[in-house]
């Protein structure tokens, strides 16, 4: 029996999944344009790209357990890891936005440092996230083949952009950053449409009983 919660579980990931696409895009848009520390938006758009992380999550876990993989519990564990960082990365850089700038000669503050801190830590767990779940969509095919190994050009640009930076060398990481998120981009955008395939059939399953008839003679 088609349980009518995954149903919709499906369809609203898929519809926050597309969503985080275009948000994600006006993000790196946005932030190019005004400059991430300046303009006013970033916390608020960001905000919202999280909210529709924990739907992705959600609804693409509940996909992905039919395939009874034990790497889709450990991804989906530092998914949930990861919102739970970039709830305390978006709370690090308000406060610091709130407070006064201080006369320092330049220097970041504390809190801007710890931004820093939890954008690093962030960077891991989506790159880790990313990569059990790619493991287990590497397997299949079609699509899911697809978007697995994206998933895994994804944590290789992160876990690459990373290091280069903590070698000093940001500029020289910039393009593994970028491919990172074409990936990230690309990705998203085939998961959800795999989502909304699953709820589609879903819903074309529901309509057909399978269970024997019952003789009441």
């Amino acid at each position: 029996m088609i349980n009518q919660t995954d149903k919709t579980l499906l369809r609203w990931g898929s519809l926050s999944t597309y969503l985080l696409v275009i948000a994600f895009i006006a993000l790196l848009v946005g932030s190019r344009a005004f400059g991430m520390r300046e303009w006013v938006l970033w916390v608020p758009l960001f905000s919202v790209i999280i909210c529709l992380w924990v739907c992705l999550l959600l609804a693409a876990h509940n996909y992905l357990k039919q395939f009874h993989n034990a790497l889709t519990t450990i991804g989906s564990a530092f998914g949930a890891l990861l919102i739970v960082v970039l709830f305390a990365e978006v709370a690090a850089w308000s406060a610091d936005k709130m407070l006064p700038p201080a006369n320092d000669g330049g220097a970041i503050s504390p809190l801007f440092a710890l931004f820093y801190t939890t954008h690093s830590l962030a960077i891991w767990f989506h790159a880790l996230w990313l990569t059990f779940w790619g493991a287990v969509l590497a397997r299949r095919d079609g699509r899911e083949k697809t978007i697995g190994r994206m998933f895994f050009a994804f944590a290789g640009c992160y876990a690459v952009y990373y290091m280069l930076v903590r070698l000093g060398l940001p500029e020289e990481g910039e393009w593994a950053h970028s491919a990172g998120h074409i990936a990230l981009i690309l990705s998203h955008w085939m998961l959800a449409g795999v989502l909304l395939g699953a709820s589609k059939e879903q819903s074309g399953l529901s309509d057909f009983d399978p269970s024997p008839p019952v003789n009441t003679g």
